[in-house]
């Protein structure tokens, strides 16, 4: 038939490549162009994503960040941040690297110990910058994903050496960075390459 209809891919796959069957039930149809963008959940929607604890899009229009997990970690954005910021997918937050943040109240779900993996994507031109922790304000005390004053990335577990990148992603361009912990080992990823890896043979603290 002529009526518009949308195609949606499911949103938990945003990169790769897709190969999509159309089929029209009524008539035959000559299909001159087909275009799709992503969709990212909003006001409360939760996303299908297993074994996810917490899942901040950050696309939010005001000071309540919404955890799309469904394990209710949702957090207040707190200082200078500016909202509805273009970013990678659709749109994010900026920070004004002084006093925004986003705080989350501790929950047991967020108590990770022998396995776990933290990743976000960044843009920023200064180095010495924290992406998530888990601990008292301004510590690591539990895990942590930062950058180190060269603007490489750091996972910290504890007050432990911490596993370091090789290159500084303070370079003002879009990077996938990512910190996973295996019960052994801990390593950082940066756009999906291994930069640096360290053993580390005592788990997460869970009381941080």
């Amino acid at each position: 038939n002529n009526s518009a209809k949308a195609i949606q891919l499911a949103y938990m796959n945003l990169t790769g490549t897709y190969t999509s069957g159309v089929y029209d039930a009524g008539e035959d149809t000559v299909w001159d162009n087909i275009s799709w963008s992503e969709f990212l959940p909003t006001d409360g929607e939760t996303e299908p994503a297993p074994n996810a604890v917490a899942i901040w899009h950050l696309n939010e229009q005001g000071g309540y960040i919404m955890d799309s997990s469904g394990n209710l970690n949702n957090g207040t954005a707190i200082g200078g941040i500016a909202y509805d910021v273009n970013a990678t997918f659709n749109t994010g937050l900026q920070f004004d690297g002084v006093g925004g943040y986003v705080e989350v109240l501790d929950s047991s779900s967020l108590d990770l110990t022998n396995n776990l993996t933290i990743q976000a994507w960044i843009k920023t031109s200064t180095a010495n910058r924290g992406i998530l922790s888990k601990g008292a304000s301004g510590a690591y005390g539990d895990y942590a994903l930062a950058l180190d004053t060269s603007g490489r990335l750091k996972m910290f577990l504890r007050n432990l050496p911490a596993a370091t990148g090789t290159t500084s992603v303070a370079d003002n361009n879009w990077h996938h960075v990512a910190g996973t912990y295996d019960g052994a080992t801990a390593r950082v990823y940066v756009d999906g390459v291994l930069q640096g890896s360290i053993a580390h043979n005592q788990a997460p603290v869970t009381n941080a």
